[in-house]
């Protein structure tokens, strides 16, 4: 397979992230459809030359270029199917975004096509998109070298899910229903002129505490940020630690000592895992938000500060509000800036872009092959821009440079990289498990099978929606999952399903 340098090019967004603020990807160089839209040129550099398989033709490279095109509003609403290229063997031809009404629009894809593809590997007219009803389906049009969607070949018509992996030759495209997304930066500069408190809820990895320090950059306040993790404070310490105490304020105080609120006056404390809080904790700390007033352990009066609090919830706050582990009222004040974070799987266009932020940072230079990009698209990342961070550094770690300062990652090296068969397995059952939906299928969950590796714990979606293929029946879909009952049951009372 073709071989390609990986540069941060794109930073579109995806249908979780179409409100500001609902991105957890790291900030990236610049907008795709606005800089095609002014005719921007992508960046020229070096090309960079890979190995082919058999059937395909030997090219030099170029870094790849993200390249977006709409398939036309979604029935009933404003949004967008969007087309984003994020892996390329060479530069794709000159591209103008086309929209069409997806209740009878076709649109083909291929080296001769008015969706130009510029890969040997392409057939003239590789593949043809279709929007009807709502919905996008492909059709691969004879190709030589076939059309893949999610790592599955076609052998019919498909309809096409938001974050589907689409691969025709040796380019591979996302296809995401919404417009951009806000980045980190652009979300903290709309908070950072509040002073209200802010609630960042997100799954492990996704990049909360980086979020909450910007949003205290770029509100100039003149205090520090002090994170805290609250599942690290000891329960007998924890109103120590949060408002301070006064000597001899119980058995071991024998100096006073100021509070994390006090320490972070004029600047931002940031309070991660949140929800681990006592109830009797959450009660005070209710009242120092209303009051913006501390009272030290052991004190008579209350000390004034002005400290804005960042909070951080691994869990939905709503959810831990019905199961009584967090005060409603609490939860009521600071309600108002609610950032959700969508993981990185849902964020399948920017996975590729952020490896190569994250191997710059290092001063690092990949070559992908085109399966390795595939996989690491397909794979779910269940911790997130944290996961992916770590393998960055064990693929610089491990992997030896050219004399041209690359690094070759093809498949073989990615799971090493990541733990043998990790990830073999994660996106084996990926490709496997995703058949094909034809134009008739009535439901996705019907046309998407629900099984999933014990390395990756199913969303709340899919949860929900096996519950509903077994008739709420907890043993036949602890079945269908491939787990056990009662791990099964812990989920489905931790998501408030039942």
């Amino acid at each position: 397979m073709t071989g390609s340098e990986v540069t941060a090019d794109c930073r579109y967004g995806c249908s979780s992230h179409s409100a500001p603020g609902q991105c957890g990807m790291l900030p990236s160089s610049r907008g795709v459809v606005s800089s095609v839209a002014r005719g921007r040129d992508t960046p020229e550099s070096e090309p960079e030359t890979g190995q082919t398989d058999a059937n395909r033709s030997a090219k030099d490279t170029e870094p790849p270029v993200a390249m977006s095109g709409s398939i036309g509003p979604c029935s009933g609403s404003g949004s967008k199917w969007v087309l984003v290229q994020v892996f390329a063997p060479g530069r794709p031809g000159a591209f103008t975004p086309v929209e069409c009404d997806v209740q009878n629009g076709d649109r083909l894809l291929g080296r001769g096509a008015p969706i130009p593809i510029d890969d040997p590997a392409v057939s003239r007219h590789h593949a043809q998109l279709t929007g009807e009803a709502g919905r996008v389906f492909v059709t691969d049009l004879s190709s030589a070298n076939g059309t893949f969607v999610n790592g599955r070949r076609l052998t019919t018509s498909t309809v096409l899910e938001d974050g589907d992996v689409l691969r025709t030759g040796d380019s591979l495209f996302v296809l995401h229903l919404g417009g951009p997304g806000s980045s980190h930066r652009e979300t903290a500069e709309r908070l950072a002129r509040s002073t209200l408190p802010v609630v960042i809820q997100g799954e492990t990895g996704t990049g909360k505490e980086v979020l909450a320090q910007l949003i205290h950059e770029k509100s100039e306040r003149s205090g520090p940020f002090i994170p805290v993790n609250c599942a690290t404070l000891g329960p007998s310490l924890t109103e120590s630690e949060l408002f301070g105490h006064k000597r001899g304020a119980f058995s071991g105080a024998s100096e006073p000592r100021d509070g994390l609120f006090v320490c972070a006056n004029r600047g931002t404390l940031f309070l991660d895992e949140m929800p681990d809080l006592s109830l009797p904790v959450q009660g005070k700390l209710l009242r120092v938000l209303e009051t913006q007033r501390v009272r030290p352990l052991g004190a008579d009066h209350e000390v004034r500060i002005d400290t804005r609090l960042i909070a951080a919830s691994p869990v939905n706050l709503v959810t831990a509000v019905e199961a009584g582990s967090f005060r409603r009222d609490l939860y009521e004040r600071l309600a108002g800036r609610m950032i959700t974070l969508a993981p990185l799987r849902a964020c399948r266009a920017r996975i590729l872009p952020l490896f190569a932020e994250l191997a710059r940072e290092r001063r690092a230079r990949f070559r992908l092959t085109t399966e390795a990009a595939e996989w690491l698209l397909l794979y779910s990342w269940p911790g997130n821009v944290r996961e992916l961070k770590m393998l960055v550094q064990r693929a610089v770690e491990d992997i030896r440079h050219d004399t041209e300062g690359l690094r070759l990652l093809d498949g073989t090296r990615l799971q090493a990289c990541m733990g043998g068969g990790a990830v073999a397995d994660n996106v084996g059952s990926r490709a496997s498990s995703v058949s094909i939906r034809t134009p008739s299928s009535t439901s996705s969950v019907s046309g998407r099978a629900l099984v999933t590796t014990r390395r990756t714990r199913p969303s709340r979606c899919e949860i929900e929606q096996a519950l509903s293929r077994c008739g709420g029946n907890v043993s036949a879909t602890a079945r269908l999952l491939g787990r056990r009952r009662e791990v099964v049951q812990r989920w489905i009372k931790t998501h408030g399903l039942k």
